[in-house]
């Protein structure tokens, strides 16, 4: 039996979506946590009181080849093959242990010689094993992400850019989020638009008029790295859980894209890799420009969202006011 223990901070930090996650992707895993919370109805999360024993949880799943466990005090008792920890305020006292103890930790670095050391612990190839970083939130590979900026605002009536979210231009928002998590960041514009962020990497349209697959194109041929992360600046929202999922796909396939109902797909709040790129000018050089086309001609992953109330596209004026006062769909 393999063990994986995904530890953090505090609670509402994604401790539980993670091991469940993880659970999804490794053969004949079982997930456990450790707390004093009460079983929710319907719930069909096993869940041991504190002090609770590896021993006992090993006991009754026996049959798991991964054992995944969600606590910090678990840690006092057993070293597992691989601890993941999520950081977050305020921490805990376990949370001491738990952080030295961590071979993968959010929002830091890790070496391929780890990476590889990591799933030879596991047994499990070294794909999966990045899969696994992605979803912990710890990058196994360089990642850029593409703020595209060329649409018209033509129902909006003004430049979306300039909208203003707490005392901020939408686009600096965006870049300020997004600078904190990737290895680069690009700022796509269309041909004859100037500067929006000084000192920012900037990829201007190679064409102009050919709307926002030339955006995806342009922004994607601009930059250094293999996976780029795809966003309209008219998203306000990012949710890291359903981006880190995109993430994870990312080395299996030239798109993911997310989908948040039957038939519908979000193509500008996705992950492109370089694979696209000539695909992409392939269809602008027939003068189509449907970003959904690419889907047919890639290799492709929809990934199904079943949370979308984080998710809000300001298209127009009502959208906006929507947005800023919490009413609406688009909240």
């Amino acid at each position: 039996m393999k063990t994986i223990v995904v530890s953090g901070a505090c609670s509402n930090i994604g401790k539980t979506t993670l091991a469940k996650e993880l659970s999804k992707i490794l053969p004949q895993a079982e997930f456990v946590k450790i707390g004093t919370g009460r079983k929710k109805d319907n719930s069909p999360d096993t869940l041991y009181p504190f002090g609770s024993y590896f021993e006992r949880l090993r006991d009754n799943h026996s049959k798991a080849h991964f054992l995944i466990i969600e606590s910090n005090t678990i840690l006092t008792e057993l070293k597992p093959d691989l601890c993941i920890y999520l950081d977050g305020q305020p921490e805990k006292p376990s949370a001491i242990l738990a952080k030295q103890r961590a071979d993968l930790r959010r929002g830091f670095t890790v070496s391929q010689d780890k990476i590889r050391s990591l799933g030879q612990r596991l047994d499990i190839p070294v794909d999966k094993m990045k899969e696994i970083c992605f979803l912990a939130g710890v990058n196994p590979v360089p990642i850029t992400a593409v703020i595209l900026t060329g649409g018209e605002s033509s129902r909006m009536g003004r430049d979306k850019v300039y909208l203003t979210i707490n005392g901020k231009k939408l686009i600096e928002h965006l870049y300020d989020i997004l600078v904190k998590f990737f290895d680069e960041v690009i700022i796509s514009v269309a041909k004859k638009s100037g500067p929006v962020i000084p000192n920012a990497l900037m990829a201007r349209d190679l064409v102009s008029g050919k709307g926002p697959l030339m955006g995806i194109y342009s922004g994607i041929c601009a930059s250094s790295n293999l996976v780029n992360f795809v966003i309209a600046c008219d998203i306000p929202r990012i949710e890291f859980s359903i981006l880190r999922k995109l993430l994870s796909c990312s080395l299996q396939y030239d798109i993911v894209v997310p989908s948040f109902e039957p038939g519908k797909y979000e193509p500008l709040f996705a992950v492109y890799t370089k694979e696209v790129i000539a695909s992409a000018k392939a269809l602008l050089d027939n003068d189509k420009r449907r970003v959904s086309d690419l889907f047919s001609v890639c290799k492709t992953k929809i990934i199904k969202a079943s949370d979308s109330k984080w998710y809000a596209n300001l298209n127009t004026p009502e959208d906006y006011k929507n947005f800023m006062t919490g009413e609406g769909v688009c909240f």
